[in-house]
């Protein structure tokens, strides 16, 4: 998802520089990091966090197709990592990490795809072998295997994240506990602003009937007098 959604935001965001330019401007770099368009599709987490007192839980562990070994699964300490084995050599050391010698050496692991036929039975080892080590142990225990795993965030991860913090990913308001989700993506000379939480209602009402409807002052008194109009 990251791949497909970073393509197509940083298509969007060659034709914000192109539009630039027409306008006036000048060439830009467009400063765009994998991770920022799906924080941006689930920008929800943080406001909600933020702003009021529920937390957002994560719903589902596996993929609905096995095109490799992978999976979500918690640890001894309560904490969520994911792992993804795409290629027969890397599957076979996972197997062995988390089954030994006589789960990796099964005769009818022959293939990546027939290990993942039987995805059902890896998933039940790994669940066990998972839920006995803490969240750092099993990253070290994949790194020493070769393999990738890492730790899913929580959304009080991504808050405290020194990355995420330093990019600015993340923007508040003075007077506000709500924070949200930062302008994705930033452009060098045009970077665009996240300007306000939301407008009361009708607090434009007057700027867009005199500037967009052209309206004179009598006429948009008449308009809010007859309560046709909010004006706040």
């Amino acid at each position: 998802m990251g791949d497909m959604t970073t393509g197509l935001m940083g298509a969007y965001g060659v034709m914000l520089a192109l539009y630039a330019i027409q306008r006036g401007g000048r060439g830009q770099v467009i400063d765009l990091g994998i991770y920022e368009t799906p924080l941006r599709l689930i920008d929800y987490h943080i406001p909600v966090r933020t702003g009021t007192s529920k937390y957002p839980k994560r719903n589902g562990n596996r993929q609905p197709m096995s095109f490799a070994l992978s999976g979500v699964y918690r640890t001894k300490d309560g904490r969520w990592l994911t792992y993804s084995a795409a290629t027969y050599s890397v599957a076979k050391r996972v197997l062995d990490l988390v089954g030994g010698a006589a789960l990796a050496n099964d005769s009818k692991f022959t293939s990546l795809q027939a290990i993942c036929e039987f995805d059902d039975e890896i998933d039940s080892c790994m669940t066990r072998w998972m839920s006995d080590r803490t969240a750092e142990q099993a990253m070290q225990e994949f790194k020493k295997a070769e393999a990738v795993a890492e730790l899913i965030y929580d959304v009080d991860n991504i808050l405290e994240d020194p990355h995420i913090r330093a990019r600015r990913n993340i923007v508040e308001f003075d007077g506000e506990p709500c924070k949200v989700v930062n302008v994705v993506p930033s452009l060098s000379e045009t970077p665009g602003r996240v300007r306000w939480l939301g407008r009361s209602i009708g607090e434009d009402t007057i700027e867009i009937l005199h500037e967009v409807a052209g309206l004179s002052d009598p006429e948009i008194t008449d308009l809010i007098a007859s309560k046709a109009v909010n004006a706040g």
